[in-house]
């Protein structure tokens, strides 16, 4: 789950889209209010384009500077607040472990020195974003929330510094976003939770626009919480739009069609309608069984494994046909074959584990069906 007074100019940095996000940057650029001041000269436009084409292996591993190809600011306009050259943005800054750790709450990340640095980042691109007073409301009454109340809280915090209407806020949102990922983020994604929790409350004015910040956001951290809203209120668009993203250069955002998708998420709220009918998630799934990424896979994997939870006999009968599909594949040399087989039979094992743990017959009968014949069935 995740949780605007019209402002002055500013300028923005583009965000990199693949090309099945196109039609996001054309309605972004369409819903652009007057005081948004496009990017000058052309040159960062084009390098842009040419970052965004570019595979993610292919590109350099070294975390760039937040204003290494983000298009300049217009600094004769009156309330731009651009940072200095070679100034790192505030998320590089913000400290967080690898993976969870015993003892210390997640909730703890979100607390005063998260809160400084998210003011410190849009009020280096927004002037009229009061960094300090945004601090005073973020922080009030933090101690007794949990790391959800958290996030929402400080959703609301940045609500009140920024455009009403989300048409004038979004490029705002993305102007103060960091660099994307890596793999050594670790649990500094979180630095982006509130911004998913302003997302899903305000995002949802403007698909277009809010779907377009989803996917900004997925690029540094996750937006399977903000995008349920979405799904719930514009299903047909959404899943369309989800389909177009299996097919994303990036494998977060392939990630996301998946996760964002599931019925029974953890920490978020439950799509009422996948769970009375799941149909409508298949077709995403079939896309992403037999995507490249393991981190894709497990998601296909745990979705299937919420299907299961209210439709057995439909989640077997998925996991028995993509078996049987596993035994007859053909195509590439013998050593890619064998790797794709592997990989779909120990998606299908991970997706009954948890039912096979409990000792339910048609899952043990599966996990044996997809087991690699002398491989580690160990999850």
């Amino acid at each position: 789950g995740a949780a605007g007074a019209t402002g002055p100019v500013f300028s923005a940095p583009l965000i990199p889209m693949a090309r099945s996000s196109r039609s996001a940057v054309t309605a972004t650029r369409a819903a652009t209010p007057a005081f948004f001041i496009p990017p000058s000269p052309s040159a960062p436009a084009r390098v842009s384009r040419r970052i965004a084409a570019t595979p993610l292996s292919a590109r350099p591993a070294k975390r760039a500077r937040a204003s290494e190809g983000e298009a300049p600011t217009a600094s004769s306009v009156k309330d731009v607040k651009s940072a200095k050259d070679g100034d790192e943005h505030p998320f590089l800054s913000f400290q967080a472990p690898r993976g969870i750790t015993a003892g210390q709450p997640l909730k703890n990340l979100l607390g005063p020195t998260l809160i400084s640095l998210i003011g410190l980042s849009f009020s280096r691109v927004y002037k009229p974003f009061d960094a300090a007073r945004f601090a005073k409301a973020a922080s009030h009454g933090l101690d007794d929330k949990t790391m959800v109340q958290r996030a929402k809280h400080m959703a609301d915090a940045m609500a009140s510094e920024l455009p009403a209407r989300f048409e004038d806020a979004c490029p705002i949102l993305l102007a103060a976003l960091g660099p994307e990922s890596t793999p050594d983020d670790g649990l500094k994604g979180l630095f982006y939770y509130p911004h998913c929790m302003y997302i899903a409350s305000h995002g949802i004015q403007n698909f277009e626009l809010g779907m377009a910040a989803n996917r900004a956001i997925t690029l540094r951290s996750t937006a399977e919480f903000s995008i349920r809203p979405f799904i719930e209120k514009f299903p047909a668009l959404s899943l369309a739009r989800l389909l177009e993203w299996t097919r994303d250069e990036n494998h977060h955002v392939r990630r996301l069609v998946s996760e964002g998708t599931r019925p029974r998420l953890p920490w978020a709220s439950h799509l009422k309608g996948f769970i009375a009918d799941p149909s409508p998630c298949l077709p995403l799934l079939e896309a992403l069984k037999d995507d490249p990424e393991l981190y894709v896979r497990r998601s296909v994997a745990n979705h299937l494994g919420d299907i299961l939870k209210d439709h057995p006999t439909l989640a077997y009968g998925i996991c028995k046909r993509w078996a049987k599909e596993a035994d007859e594949m053909k195509g590439g040399s013998s050593e890619e074959l064998a790797a794709r087989r592997k990989n779909r039979r120990w998606m299908i094992r991970h997706a009954v584990r948890l039912p096979a743990k409990k000792g339910a017959a048609p899952a043990l009968a599966l996990r044996r069906a997809a087991a690699d014949v002398g491989g580690d069935e160990s999850e």
